[in-house]
């Protein structure tokens, strides 16, 4: 018995005093957030400082060695990992996320504002900026960037055993701690399991919604045949201005991705060229600005139900979905390298990066990953198109072609069929090797 958590997305109708609540908050978060990013970067750059110009410059094997010994310049640095081994340089106030913890309390007693809004709410603050420098820090991604006001948009509540979260299913309304009344919500679907957090969230038509995150068992289904089990190929390599191919499964079935933007791409350079011509801020530009607002929202919303179609199809089919391990964010980038730009057909192919653009691989993933949990698996996707499924030979001198050749068994097979059926293959060693540990 496994424990799975599941998101339930209700639309919220709130008076006009909780949406005067609510954006209050919105905006007293997005103040904090910055705040409490900036006490973070002005640590690290004090600690980076301090680490450049006494401690370490060279590291090797543990042993700390100065760059005047060297008669060298220090050069680019960068602080190791052992340097700081129970987390990022944060020292403000404290060590470790402690010291937010102090920040926070000090921040509520000096400014009066700050009270009207649950600990909860602020908390969850404080765990988004960690976890966003974190990231940076542990993960080698992106550095923590300022959010601008207008894309800051939710706010949590978490709830502990105060039980600050309640739900009135035969009422249609949530109550959340601070709030004076219950939320009024569109209650179409009954949750499963006990409710540990409340995400508020606004969006760009000024509607509001309200995401439970609930936690329940999920008992573990021992005996799984294998034609229950299905492998999937995501064609991102394959995506381009003509050909919407985007999925292939282990069974040989093709699924083409529907090209939402282009449906709409008229009507907004219409409507885009109509905003350009009127002066900014008037009643006009207003009117042709929710309109574009309005288009997005149809284009997202189509996008969001052909998807979740397609994974809840795939859920009720199939007992386990093998996928490919991939990171899907390199694709979007722009290419400054050469190499990778010829790797990926990219160079200044604007086709591919506008197809690629309206194509949802990475929504894809995150539908499927909290629809099937823990029946999910993800593979190395290393030479699974250049190795023959049926003899496993490895072509190495497959390049672009959608059909080979295996020189060894002679069979003709499809690229991403014969992908499909590798990445299958590889789930179920997975799951067999799983299964004898648990036993």
């Amino acid at each position: 018995m496994t424990t799975t958590k599941m998101a339930f997305k209700y639309r919220a109708y709130p008076t006009r005093s909780q949406e005067r609540y609510i954006d209050e908050c919105i905006h007293s978060c997005w103040w904090f957030y910055r705040y409490v990013l900036h006490q973070y970067e002005d640590d690290y750059k004090q600690a980076k400082a301090n680490y450049q110009k006494e401690v370490l410059s060279y590291y090797d094997l543990n042993v700390a060695y100065h760059p005047f010994w060297f008669r060298r310049e220090p050069g680019k640095v960068k602080i190791p990992k052992e340097f700081y081994p129970l987390g990022a340089p944060i020292c403000h106030r404290g060590k470790g996320i402690f010291s937010t913890r102090q920040l926070l309390k000090v921040l509520r007693r000096d400014q009066p504002q700050f009270r009207k809004i649950s600990s909860d709410v602020m908390e969850d603050v404080l765990d988004r900026v960690n976890g966003a420098f974190n990231k940076f820090w542990k993960n080698n991604s992106g550095y923590p960037h300022y959010p601008k006001e207008k894309d800051y948009c939710s706010i949590t509540w978490i709830d502990g055993r105060t039980g600050k979260i309640k739900l009135f299913e035969n009422d249609n309304l949530l109550k959340l701690s601070k709030i004076s009344a219950p939320i009024k919500i569109k209650y179409h679907r009954p949750i499963k399991g006990k409710i540990k957090r409340a995400n508020v969230l606004k969006d760009i038509l000024g509607r509001y919604y309200v995401s439970l995150v609930c936690e329940f068992d999920d008992v573990k289904q021992k005996n799984v045949n294998e034609e229950s089990i299905i492998g999937i190929d995501m064609n991102i390599k394959a995506i381009d201005e003509s050909l919407r191919s985007f999925i292939t499964l282990s069974t040989g079935e093709k699924i083409d991705v529907p090209r939402w933007y282009t449906q709409y791409e008229e009507k907004l350079i219409k409507i885009r060229r109509m905003i350009s011509e009127t002066k900014f801020g008037s009643n006009k530009w207003k009117k042709y600005n929710r309109l574009l607002k309005h288009i997005y929202d149809n284009i997202k919303n189509k996008r969001n139900y052909w998807l979740h179609n397609l994974t809840r199809k795939l859920e009720n089919k199939y007992d386990y979905i093998i996928i490919e391990d991939m990171d899907l964010t390199k694709f979007y980038r722009k290419r400054d390298n050469p190499e990778e730009a010829t790797d990926m057909e990219l160079a200044n192919d604007r086709s591919h990066r506008k197809a690629w653009n309206e194509t949802p691989f990475g929504n894809f993933k995150r539908y499927l990953g909290y629809k099937m949990g823990n029946k999910l698996i993800a593979v190395n996707p290393a030479y699974t198109s250049k190795t023959c499924n049926h003899c496993k030979n490895i072509n190495y001198n497959l390049k672009r072609e959608k059909e080979w050749k295996c020189q060894i068994c002679g069979n003709i097979l499809d690229r991403d069929i014969n992908a499909a059926k590798n990445i299958r293959d590889a789930g179920i060693i997975i799951l067999k090797n799983t299964k004898t540990h648990d036993n």
